[in-house]
């Protein structure tokens, strides 16, 4: 599997990290299925998704199928969703944009970010 993730269960937090690769919704829902899979996961944990390395934006498909897997994660509990994305691709935040607007027209929590640690502040902000 392409992705690695790790689990933080003091934090609460869920690292996935996307290595150098164009997004692909069968590669995604490989990696989060596993992830969601995991015995360590609990309700509460929130799921920072970087992709800073991905070579190329999501497409408009993908961000659609990728909705459905996040309410597959709230259904796990898991509530709280950030993505960051390279910070000089415009294209791969304007495709993040499109996955938060989508997904709180469905009522998920989800936001992307450019930068990491604002996406760890956003996911843990008493933390």
């Amino acid at each position: 599997m392409p992705a690695t993730y790790s689990v933080d269960r003091a934090r609460l937090l869920v690292v996935v990290t996307w290595p150098a690769i164009a997004p692909d919704i069968d590669v995604t829902r490989a990696a989060i299925t596993a992830m969601l899979a995991d015995a360590r996961l609990q309700p509460g944990f929130g799921v920072l998704s970087d992709w800073r390395q991905a070579t190329e934006a999501a497409s408009s498909a993908y961000v659609r199928d990728f909705i459905g897997l996040l309410r597959a994660a709230e259904q796990r509990g898991i509530t709280k969703w950030a993505t960051v994305v390279g910070p000089s691709s415009l294209a791969a935040y304007g495709a993040g944009r499109m996955a938060e607007i989508q997904s709180e027209l469905e009522g998920l929590t989800y936001r992307v970010f450019r930068d990491y640690d604002d996406a760890l502040r956003w996911l843990m902000p008493d933390r």
